[in-house]
Parts: structure tokens; C-alpha cells; sequence
């Protein structure tokens, strides 16, 4: 999926000069238009498309980028979110929420090793792009002593007959939209990582 973006070039009489598009550091790949066809002299430096030609009033430039779902990764330094990465796609930080997932996101782990999906939900908030990637669910039980008069206790040295991580699907939604659906329900952005290493 590719963000678009026309941009209509209107000089007050044809004259040449440089034209210069910002290209942002999510963009995977992009590919420009002008009138609909390739533009003759292009040029990418410093982070920007530079078109180069004789303009004309009425030109329009065609830019298309791509926008590829990234898992972000902190720096080593935040001890808060050792082992944690986040979702990104374009210029959005998506989250996920327990009204796609199911209480207990601090129990999901995100696989980063497995390709994300993204697609267009049009009820989804009267249309957004939904972000479906693989993971595990830690579905691992403690064995909770119990304290006189106190029931049980939070801590313990023992598993169940749990089941372990589990295979799931994670669900992620742009950050900026969540709590319109289930007020109250849970959200994280930062997610437990099989492997929150980035690779060399």
C-alpha cells in the first residue's frame, strides 16, 4: 500500500526551475509522475525528489510512497522497555487494544520475523488501515500460594498445567484512534518481542 499525493505546479508564466518534494525516512520506495507520465531529470539527495524541467501552468506532479509496516525498536538505554518493540507504518505508531486481542496485552508477544499484513478496513472507524501481525500468547499459569486470611498471593515458584506460548494473531490499530471503540479497554503500544533485536 502506497501513500499518493498530486501536487499541482502553477507558475505565473512557463519558466524552469527546480522542483523539490520531501521525501520522509519511512518511505521504502517512491516513484513520481508528471502529467502522467516519467518525469526526464529526477534527482533524490538529502532526503528530497528533485525535478528538474520547464514548468508550465497547469503541471501536476504525481508522487507515490510506499509505506511498509516497520517494527520500531528502542534504544538499549530505556530500561523501561528492554525487550519491547513497537509498530509503525508511514508516519503512524499503531497500537493494539483488547477489543481486537482480548484482555492481557502484556501477555502477547509480538514475532517479529513474520511479515505484517495491512489492510484497508472501511468500518473501521470510517476507514482505516488495520495491521494484522503474528505472535504468541503467553497462556502460562502460576501456581499461587495461599496466605492464611489472605487468599492467594501474586508471586509463587511454580507453573500449572498451563499451556504456554501460544500462536496468535495481533491485531494493531492507529494510536490516534484508539478508545473510540471500547472506552476503558486496554492499550499498549509497546509490546514484549520474541526478538527485540534489530537485525545487523
Amino acid at each position: 500500500m502506497v501513500g499518493r499525493r498530486e501536487e499541482p505546479v502553477e507558475p505565473e508564466r512557463e519558466c524552469g526551475f527546480p522542483l523539490k518534494l520531501r521525501i520522509p525516512d519511512w518511505c521504502g520506495k517512491q516513484s513520481c509522475a508528471m502529467n502522467g507520465e516519467a518525469p526526464e531529470i529526477v534527482r533524490l539527495a538529502a532526503g528530497y525528489l528533485e525535478i528538474a524541467r520547464i514548468w508550465r501552468p497547469g503541471d501536476v506532479v504525481e508522487l507515490d510512497m510506499e509505506m511498509p509496516v516497520r517494527i520500531m525498536f528502542p534504544d538499549p538505554r530505556i530500561q523501561e522497555l528492554a525487550g519491547k518493540a513497537a509498530i509503525q507504518r508511514g508516519p503512524l505508531v499503531y497500537c493494539v487494544e483488547s477489543v481486537d486481542n482480548g484482555a492481557g496485552l502484556h501477555r502477547l508477544i509480538l514475532d517479529p520475523e513474520v511479515p505484517a499484513k495491512a489492510e484497508f478496513e472501511p468500518e473501521l472507524m470510517g476507514g482505516s488501515v488495520r495491521i494484522t501481525l503474528s505472535g504468541f500468547m503467553d497462556e502460562s499459569e502460576l501456581l499461587l500460594p495461599r496466605k492464611e486470611g489472605e487468599g492467594r498471593v501474586p508471586y509463587g515458584s511454580g507453573w500449572g498445567a498451563a499451556r504456554g506460548l501460544v500462536r496468535a494473531s495481533i491485531v494493531a490499530v492507529p494510536y490516534h484512534q484508539w478508545g473510540n471503540r471500547e472506552p476503558g479497554g486496554e492499550m499498549r503500544v509497546w509490546l514484549n518481542c520474541a526478538r527485540a533485536i534489530p537485525r545487523g
